[in-house]
């Protein structure tokens, strides 16, 4: 049985989210609701009382679907009792790739076969679900080639996780298509590097991909699944980018995201980064689409007065686990990028106590801009993303560039606003700025 709903009381902050499974998007209720949860939960006899007691609530509850008419919950429910709350997990199931992207982050390819046992997964989604996990994102390498990725995808849904599986698209067939439409992830993100097949395919060191990706994003479709295209920028393909983004928004109907390479894992090599300025004048034309600026670990935020959590969650909410076992902060921010970024390894440690007892993320626990304190954006833009922050110049804390440019710069010319900051500028440019 896969479960519909993931509900989630955080206590320490007094918030009860209920998460459907298919979609992700939550409802926030307030504290008197997670403990009508709970006691419904603790006690499932106190029903008829508590209907009593708040019925107008449980009303609407059975109405949304998030109760049963007896007040049974169609899905699982846990408690945060103190913070910070991971809500989201990133899983690196293997390294083993059939293409060859040179500027892979996690350095995958055909002859990596570096990869999670499948009990050691099962094992985190039990402390995942204990924390009060939602989402789960499962990534590679490519991760059809995990021998166990069906496995792994269900033992997250019958936890009542919101899953996606990120993938290249080229072993997607119908039989696979089928099986993620059955047990309801919320969607499939597949990369490409562009609309032209001779440029995607060399960039993806594979004759022939370019075509089994639009096929398997055109049959996803058709099966009901909800799809998103991660489009990367670089030097290999910024000549012909803006009409890679019209194709895949009008020819495919398709979502966009989109990313930059920087300077980590494979790329550090490769050598095909554009610089934040580049990035920014290639996308700032291409915003108003269906697209969204996002790093590959993309998440909500949720900001209070006194602390406002990183857009990614970085230490904050989120996690990213390697093919290795290690505990991360982020795909691009591992000990394979830089050795004082090693986190705990699964051998040594369990996620659960990683996440709160660990010197590591303790040490990042609330690493963020430098100017989160007094920037009119703060709040939209959650000091935008570290690890751009970190490659571009070293310091974790250092804003984030690109992203201040989103917020605050309405031209298409890119601006330095590392500059203005020296100068004690934090507001919005204007087109005279």
């Amino acid at each position: 049985m896969h479960l519909l709903y993931r509900y989630v009381w955080n206590s320490a902050k007094g918030i009860m989210t209920i998460t459907p499974a298919r979609t992700g998007y939550d409802a926030a209720l307030n504290n008197v609701a997670g403990q009508i949860f709970e006691q419904l939960v603790l006690n499932p006899d106190l029903f008829p009382q508590l209907n009593h007691q708040y019925s107008h609530f449980f009303q609407q509850c059975q109405k949304y679907g998030w109760l049963s008419e007896n007040g049974r919950l169609n899905g699982s429910f846990t408690k945060v009792e103190r913070e910070p709350h991971l809500k989201r997990l990133q899983i690196e199931l293997t390294r083993h790739c059939n293409l060859r992207c040179g500027y892979c982050y996690s350095m995958s390819g055909p002859s990596v076969r570096t990869k999670l046992l499948i009990e050691q997964v099962e094992a985190i989604l039990d402390d995942a679900l204990d924390l009060g996990c939602i989402w789960i994102d499962y990534t590679g390498g490519e991760p059809l080639l995990y021998r166990d990725w069906q496995r792994a995808l269900k033992a997250a849904r019958e936890r009542g996780m919101v899953v996606s599986l990120h993938s290249n698209g080229t072993l997607l067939n119908e039989k696979n298509l089928t099986f993620l439409a059955e047990i309801g992830i919320s969607h499939l993100q597949v990369s490409a590097d562009s609309h032209l097949p001779a440029i995607h395919d060399s960039i993806r060191g594979s004759k022939g991909s370019h075509a089994k990706t639009v096929a398997s994003i055109k049959l996803a479709q058709r099966l009901g699944l909800k799809v998103r295209v991660t489009l990367m920028a670089h030097k290999g393909n910024k000549e012909n980018f803006a009409e890679t983004v019209k194709w895949f928004n009008d020819e495919l109907g398709a979502s966009v995201l989109l990313d930059r390479v920087i300077a980590a894992g494979g790329e550090l090599e490769a050598q095909t980064g554009l610089t934040p300025q580049e990035y920014f004048e290639l996308i700032a034309p291409l915003i108003k689409r269906n697209i969204a600026s996002t790093r590959i670990c993309d998440n909500k935020s949720e900001a209070t007065p006194s602390l406002i959590e990183p857009h990614c969650g970085v230490a904050h909410s989120f996690v990213y686990i390697t093919a290795e076992g290690e505990f991360a902060l982020c795909p691009t921010m591992t000990s394979r990028d830089r050795s004082f970024f090693a986190g705990p390894n699964i051998a040594e440690s369990s996620l659960k106590t990683a996440w709160r007892e660990s010197p590591y993320f303790n040490r990042y626990r609330y690493t963020n801009c430098s100017n989160i304190g007094h920037c009119p954006t703060a709040k939209t833009c959650g000091g935008g993303c570290r690890s751009n922050a970190y490659f571009e110049t070293g310091d974790i804390n250092s804003p984030d560039q690109i992203s201040c440019n989103m917020q605050k710069n309405p031209t298409p010319v890119f601006v330095n606003f590392l500059g203005r900051y020296r100068q004690g500028k934090y507001d919005y440019v204007t087109a005279k700025s």
